[in-house]
């Protein structure tokens, strides 16, 4: 796996190795700034409730990823998207979500999480 001449090294397709698994269920910050509008969509912090940057953009729930396994989702709201710090827990939380009979397949997860969406706020070129 390690390249053993320089050649190899540059010629190693990194991309396959070190990239993400695409996911269905990730969205990028355009994306999340329309679900934003819609009515319907409920958001949901999955951070613990000590982590920064706190959130006063937007009106969310916040259910610590430790807990989503706990909680009842009987609502059923239409869209369901779901967000952390970089978007590991949430996409692993969309997953899990998505798993359960009866509950909306409208579940997304913000690629990158909330830190980069705030930072986009400050910098319209990351988006």
């Amino acid at each position: 796996m390690i390249p053993s001449t320089l050649e190899e090294f540059q010629n190693f397709n990194y991309e396959w190795l070190c990239a993400a698994i695409p996911s269905d269920f990730e969205i990028d910050i355009a994306e999340f700034d329309r679900l934003l509008e819609n009515e319907e969509a409920v958001f949901i912090d999955v951070r613990e409730v000590h982590e920064t940057p706190v959130v006063t953009e937007f009106v969310h729930q916040q259910i610590p990823f430790g807990l989503i396994r706990e909680q009842a989702f009987t609502d059923n709201p239409g869209i369901i998207v779901l967000f952390c710090q970089s978007g590991k827990r949430s996409l692993d939380a969309a997953k899990y979500l998505s798993s359960i009979p009866g509950i909306s397949k409208n579940i997304f997860s913000l690629k990158g999480g909330i830190s980069n969406w705030k930072a986009s706020r400050q910098n319209p070129s990351i988006v």
